[in-house]
């Protein structure tokens, strides 16, 4: 419709609005001009016109046909009425109409009767029966043809009944009635007549009030007032007042909206546009209360074109609901308007189909828009914004008392239809508050850890959340709904961001490469961070009671442990590769003069301290599976100790087990890389980390035993045999550096046999030769041996040397231990063997290596002692042999007297090499114990007094074989005392065989 005028006359839709606006106000009966031209000077700010136009368009309208103007009265109902009837109460009716003169300070007697006012006041409403307060809610249209002169007329009568004097008699309940009766047989009895043989009154209707209001006297808005009744006469007796509405209403309307559109469109629109005005005019203080002007221009129309409240409700309705969706105000005026239509439609009568649907269709849009604003609670009411709760609070409101009105679907909808409505905006807006954080903060297409830590964040972020925005939303909404925002949101949070976590998860259980596959402590960090971050979240949900026993956190240590369990179950079987190929790509090389290890070595010697540094950065919450898994991780690497040293022992003897007895370089470094490896295992409860792991441990002991109080249960049987404590947890190391001991041994044993070949092929040649000949091979071998060592100093580790040189001490002891053995079965000369002392003698200068191989104290084992023993007795003739058995019987002697103290004996002595004489001087005997017994024994016996006792002092030179002329000496006896004086002197010459 608005297309097709625009195209007829080539105006604008805000120039017709103008002109119907201007119109109404030009032609609106009572308005006095003063008003009238404030009104139109407002219209001219509305529609944005200049004075001059202004002026020009109000002269032309001016020139249009003015419509027919009408006067619409409603009679709604009248008060405290006279009685007229026999039982005190009446039976009211109005006659109305409008009438031309000018109404007297004292009305006269115009009309006797009602019949009289038939031709001039036709119009009458229902009679209400036995009421002396009438509601009739009448409504008449009065063509109305000079304002001036005409005068709105209303007369209250007592609708006339037709009785027999009998039946009237019979009705008299009252004093009243009685007083009544007699007027009206007076005034009546000569007018009596009889019909039917029966004598009857011929009855009129009594007047009960009049109302005489000049139209001019009316205001230009339609208003409801009560009148005070007037009598005909002084005479009358009238009480009680009417109450009327009044409003002037057009027809004929020469508007260019009138003559094409409804009028109700025209007034919709109009009000459409100065709403927009008055908010960009307020802008946010616009409450959407209408200013003075413009609800009078408003009011004004909806009266010319005749609309009631209800419809003028209904528009209102329509156009600050739709405003509403598009700009904000307040919403209190909102509301008020809704019950407003609600109140004045269930008076009314039904709703037209077209309203109808345009009614649900207004509350559909609001709800809609109220709705979508709830799903984006966050962003829409920030907490920045001081007023955004009290927004929020009013949007609440308006969700609520809509679905709540009994017009929206015709019913009256319970309460839980806008609980469920907010519940699921809320969840909406859970989901997106959500997402756009994890499109801001997550990123799945990073590296783990950065995968992990954007989780981190992801989560810190919910805890904030959780802490500060979320509960204060969740206040505001529990004080309009019977909705937790809070639970319903940590909720939705929980099943999402448990969602991204086990995917996350199981990304590094399933989806990365064998060659990817890394353990380190950056990971483990990011995992901690993950796991407490988690943990400080649901602790903080605890304490404000959000958590549910179905909540998907409840199986969180399952998430990680699964993961971590499947990540070192392949770490294993990644180790085991990486060991493999790096011993295998491993070519064994140093620099001249550096002592340095394979970088198979260090591959493998990392793995240990980032497994436990990957099991350290993890805030482990249930002890048992954490204790298990450090256990299993162990393990695994000390199999993994175990694997790489066959691993590299098997690539030595492979690669060098032909070479000549010069050994090569690249074994030496292979055995540091085993030593390194190694010392690695052996100084890992040494480190900084195992003084974490044994805190660690125990506090996990101590969290297990408080998990076992809380549950009322002991802790499994199967814990305490583990017994989990840092000592169990290095044996399971020692297992590993046992293994590489092991392996250390096998490679020395190995080297050994390779690089003594010679020699134990030299030993068995002289065996069966039964002599020792050839000097110059023996040297040799001592050269080639001494070469080997001295390489052995230069290129191994200490710890590799000494274990080295004394693997092969002990084979070099082993090959003459089995050399003697096989010579006992034949005799062989003195000088055999002591060449071979010789040669073992000249072995152990060369294993010193200048104080640079195995010291002394090492050479001398219990298998060398018996070695060297069983050499030196088969070197010895028999003087030698007897020399030695006198040597050892004064060795014991001399450790006998040592361990028993006898007294002392001062003595001097000197030899004199002339004459070949050994002299003593014997000066004395001191402290000498009292040879009696003591005890039981001291009582059996006489014993001699201690001061009849004899001591003296024998002299003797032994071995007899040598000193066999020389005879025994001894001093004179003294008396038994604490200090014997001698003083004696002994030569004893040399007189030798």
């Amino acid at each position: 419709m608005w297309e097709k005028m625009n195209e007829k006359s080539h105006i604008t839709y805000k120039e017709l609005l103008y002109e119907e606006a201007v119109y109404t106000l030009l032609h609106q009966l009572n308005l006095p001009k003063a008003e009238r031209t404030l009104l139109l000077g407002y219209l001219q700010q509305v529609f944005a016109e200049c004075p001059v136009d202004h002026q020009h368009f109000v002269q032309n309208l001016k020139q249009k046909k003015a419509p027919a103007h009408n006067l619409k009265v409603t009679v709604l109902k009248a008060e405290n009425l006279t009685p007229k009837n026999l039982n005190g109460s009446s039976d009211p009716f109005c006659t109305v109409g409008l009438t031309q003169g000018v109404v007297a300070p004292r009305l006269s007697r115009e009309f006797s009767s009602c019949e009289s006012l038939i031709e001039v006041l036709p119009d009458r409403t229902d009679t209400c029966k036995s009421c002396l307060n009438p509601e009739w809610n009448a409504t008449f249209y009065m063509r109305i043809n000079d304002v001036n002169s005409s005068v709105f007329s209303l007369y209250i009568w007592n609708e006339a009944q037709e009785s027999s004097l009998l039946q009237d008699l019979g009705k008299v309940a009252s004093w009243q009635g009685a007083k009544t009766l007699s007027r009206r047989v007076v005034r009546r009895i000569k007018r009596l007549s009889s019909t039917d043989g029966t004598s009857r009154f011929k009855t009129e209707s009594d007047f009960l009030g009049l109302l005489k209001v000049p139209l001019k006297e009316l205001p230009a808005l339609g208003q409801e007032r009560s009148y005070n009744l007037l009598q005909r006469s002084p005479r009358s007796r009238i009480s009680g007042r009417c109450t009327l509405h009044t409003m002037f209403v057009t027809e004929q309307r020469e508007s260019a909206l009138s003559r094409e559109v409804l009028e109700a469109e025209a007034h919709e629109n109009l009000l459409r546009h100065i709403v927009e005005w008055e908010h960009k005019k307020q802008m946010d203080s616009w409450t959407g209360e209408l200013s003075k002007d413009a609800l009078h221009v408003i009011c004004l129309h909806a009266a010319q074109v005749d609309m009631s409240l209800a419809e003028q409700a209904i528009i209102w309705w329509f156009v600050f609901s739709e405003h509403y969706v598009t700009n904000r105000f307040g919403v209190d005026f909102l509301l008020k308007l809704l019950e407003n239509v609600e109140e004045l439609v269930a008076t009314d009568p039904p709703l037209h189909p077209q309203q109808e649907r345009r009614l649900q269709d207004s509350f559909s849009n609001l709800l809609n828009h109220s709705l979508t604003q709830l799903q984006t609670i966050h962003s829409t009411f920030p907490l920045s914004d001081t007023i955004s709760l009290l927004r929020l609070r009013d949007l609440l409101k308006c969700v609520v008392q809509t679905m709540g009105c009994r017009l929206y679907n015709k019913a009256c909808l319970p309460q839980d239809e806008a609980t469920a409505a907010v519940t699921a905006a809320l969840q909406d807006a859970s989901r997106k508050w959500y997402e756009g954080k994890k499109e801001v903060l997550y990123n799945a297409t990073l590296d783990k850890p950065e995968m992990l830590q954007s989780l981190v964040g992801l989560t810190e972020c919910m805890q904030v959340e959780l802490k500060g925005g979320t509960p204060k939303y969740s206040q505001v909404i529990r004080s309009m709904v019977d909705v937790n925002f809070l639970s319903l949101w940590y909720q939705e949070m929980e099943k999402m961001l448990a969602a991204d976590i086990q995917r996350a998860l199981g990304t590094l259980r399933a989806d990365c490469r064998p060659e990817d596959y890394q353990l380190d402590g950056e990971l483990g960090e990011a995992l901690q961070q993950l796991q407490q971050a988690l943990q400080r979240m649901i602790t903080q949900a605890g304490r404000q009671d959000l958590r549910e026993d179905s909540s998907p956190f409840c199986t969180l240590d399952c998430w990680f442990e699964e993961a971590i369990c499947t990540w070192l179950g392949r770490l294993r079987d990644k180790m085991c590769s990486t060991l493999h190929s790096a011993v295998q790509k491993d070519t064994l090389e140093s620099r001249e003069g550096h002592k340095l290890c394979g970088l198979s070595a260090a591959i493998t010697a990392c793995w240990l301290p980032s497994g436990l540094a990957f099991w350290l950065r993890l805030s482990w919450s249930r002890a048992t599976q954490s204790l298990h898994m450090l256990a299993g991780m162990l393990q695994d690497v000390s199999y993994g100790a175990a694997y790489y040293s066959e691993l590299m022992k098997h690539k030595l003897e492979s690669d060098f087990g032909s070479s000549s007895t010069i050994v090569p370089k690249q074994v030496y470094v292979g055995l540091n890389s085993l030593e390194f490896v190694r010392q690695a295992f052996q100084h890992v409860p040494l480190q900084r980390d195992w003084q974490e792991v044994k805190r660690t441990v125990r506090d996990l002991g101590r969290a297990r035993d408080k998990d076992s109080i809380k549950e009322n249960t002991p802790p499994p049987e199967v814990e305490v045999d583990l017994g989990f404590d840092c000592e169990a947890l290095r044996k399971i190391l020692e297992q590993g550096e046992r293994a590489l001991q092991a392996a250390l041994a096998r490679l020395y044993r190995w080297l050994a046999t390779l690089v003594l070949t010679d020699l134990k092929s030299y030993l068995e040649t002289i065996n069966k030769q039964e002599a020792v000949t050839d000097a110059k091979e023996v040297r040799w071998e001592e050269e080639m041996l001494c070469g080997n060592i001295v390489s052995m100093c230069q290129c191994l580790y200490e710890e590799t040397r000494s274990g080295l040189l004394r693997t092969l001490w002990g084979t070099v002891v082993q090959h003459f231990s089995q050399t003697l053995e096989d010579s006992q079965s034949h005799p062989r000369p003195l000088v055999y063997f002591s060449k071979l002392h010789s040669v073992l003698q000249s072995l152990v200068e060369v294993f010193q290596a200048d104080s640079q191989g195995l010291p002394l104290c090492d050479l001398q084992t219990d298998a060398y002692q018996a070695l060297e023993t069983e050499l030196d007795l088969r070197r010895s003739n028999s003087t030698q042999l007897i020399e030695r058995y006198f040597q050892e019987r004064v060795n014991r002697q001399a450790s006998t007297a040592l361990m028993e103290t006898l007294g002392i004996l001062l003595l001097g002595c000197r030899y004199e090499t002339v004459t070949q004489t050994l002299v003593l001087d014997i000066d004395g005997l001191q402290h000498l114990p009292d040879p009696r017994p003591v005890g039981q024994w001291q009582g059996l016996l006489c014993w001699p007094a201690l001061s009849s006792l004899r001591v003296y002092i024998k002299l003797m030179l032994r071995p007899h074989h040598i000193f066999f002329a020389s005879h025994d000496r001894k001093t004179k006896p003294h008396k038994h005392g604490a200090h014997i004086p001698i003083r004696e002197t002994f030569k004893l010459h040399w007189k030798g065989s």
